[in-house]
């Protein structure tokens, strides 16, 4: 949509040719303000319906709606996504660690901020992040149920989150991260690295940003591990070393998965960017069409050659949109190319397993068995998330409702609060699967 704008900016400058000026007069001279935006609105609505024409005869929108795969994009974003409660834990830690006096209420849900030290606020101001007056003080929350007029809850887009985030960029920019050693409710150990994967397209705008992060087993074998191990759970203290292990066959995984990420970002950026190309193309006739209609007119109704500024205005005009035509095709063109930005290491941990709290499984080594297992009750659609996700599978029953399923060798079948809390986001229900000698021998809903 925003090659739509880039047009109406362009009708837009034509019709009003000094803006400086027009706003000084507008200023001026204050009953001319209804005249000049009655003009730009008339130009704006023109062009815009024009233009939103010809996108919808080039049918940049697409051809075909596919219902079941636009759910299950959903699902995956729901599952993938960072916990709700997880911004408001980061705020709150980082906040705390910068003498920013946080108190807590209802069970460590609400929280309340009467004031922010000045250093904070300089600091804030620096980075231009937007806070509220000083005698101001914030109310809010990990959790939806707990939101009200004075209680937000807490995202991403939250300026305290934002601030938070900066603070701790801050904090550890430069330093080099040591090696963590921490236990973990699995039962085997594993090496684990994460690192930052990025891609660009030619003119340098970024196309994707990610953290990923990949494990040895003990056998050798690298497995995928999702983001949300280090959301789902309450670390003890871990034990630190200095110096982190060489691991190369990890940072040759994450090339791969970024060079995986660019070659589906090839596949469904070509389509796009060719629709992209035919709209540019007949949004410039369209363009070119009608200057020359308007040259055509003033040199018609060139009487005594008064229109001769306009005549030479149009014809500068044709050339413009030339050059911007070609300008915008060969942009067009270096958005084609994908670029990889060389993987960084972020972070190693060894993943220590904790036997008396173990209860997660590695999705991996059950992606058959619980194929099958689905197949032969009837579901469809079965999906394997990498090890440690917020769910194991998903698969979809007769009518095309999703089941989410965790796998757990814990005869318990419990799961700790932080899961469950982070579950209950999930729209649909939620099962544990018990493995026991390379078997599903009980399944459990637990929402």
């Amino acid at each position: 949509m925003y090659i739509v704008y880039d047009f109406i900016g362009d009708r837009l400058e034509d019709k009003v040719a000094d803006l400086p000026t027009l706003m000084q007069q507008a200023i001026l001279n204050r009953e001319r303000l209804e005249d000049i935006k009655k003009d730009i609105e008339g130009v704006l609505s023109q062009e815009y319906m024009e233009l939103l024409r010809i996108a919808k005869e080039e049918r940049l929108a697409v051809d075909t709606i596919d219902l079941p795969g636009m759910k299950r994009e959903q699902y995956d974003i729901a599952i993938q996504k960072i916990p709700t409660r997880v911004y408001a834990e980061f705020a709150v830690n980082t906040l705390s660690r910068n003498r920013v006096k946080v108190y807590p209420s209802q069970n460590d849900h609400v929280y309340r901020i009467d004031r922010i030290p000045k250093s904070i606020r300089e600091f804030a101001r620096k980075h231009r992040i937007p806070l509220k007056g000083k005698e101001e003080s914030y109310r809010f929350t990990d959790a939806n149920e707990y939101m009200d007029e004075e209680v937000s809850i807490m995202l991403n887009d939250h300026p305290l989150f934002s601030l938070s985030l900066q603070l701790m960029k801050e904090e550890i920019e430069g330093l080099v991260l040591p090696h963590f050693e921490v236990k973990f409710p699995i039962n085997e150990e594993l090496l684990m690295e994460g690192y930052e994967i990025s891609l660009t397209d030619g003119t340098g705008r970024e196309l994707f940003r990610d953290v990923v992060y990949f494990a040895k087993r003990k056998t050798g074998e690298v497995i995928e591990v999702d983001s949300y191990w280090l959301y789902g759970y309450s670390f003890e203290q871990p034990f630190i070393h200095e110096n982190q292990k060489n691991e190369p066959q990890l940072f040759m995984d994450a090339m791969n998965k970024v060079i995986q990420k660019r070659e589906e970002l090839v596949l469904s950026n070509e389509a796009q960017l060719s629709k992209k190309i035919q709209f540019l193309r007949r949004a410039f006739d369209h363009q070119y069409q009608e200057t020359v209609l308007r040259l055509e007119k003033y040199r018609n109704e060139n009487e005594e050659n008064r229109n001769s500024a306009l005549i030479n205005q149009m014809k500068a005009k044709l050339i413009d949109i030339e050059d911007h035509r070609k300008a915008r095709l060969e942009e067009v063109e270096r958005e084609r190319n994908v670029n990889i930005i060389p993987s960084n290491r972020l972070v190693q941990f060894t993943l220590l397993p904790d036997k008396e709290k173990s209860y997660r499984l590695l999705s991996i080594d059950y992606k058959e068995l619980i194929e099958q297992y689905e197949q032969a009750n009837g579901r469809k659609n079965v999906k394997m998330y990498p090890a440690l996700s917020l769910i194991d599978f998903m698969s979809e029953d007769e009518q095309g409702n999703p089941r989410f399923i965790i796998l757990t060798n814990n005869q318990t079948m419990t799961l700790p609060k932080h899961h469950l809390k982070d579950l209950s986001e999930l729209r649909g229900c939620i099962y544990i699967y018990l493995i026991e000698n390379g078997k599903v021998t009980a399944e459990k809903l637990i929402q």
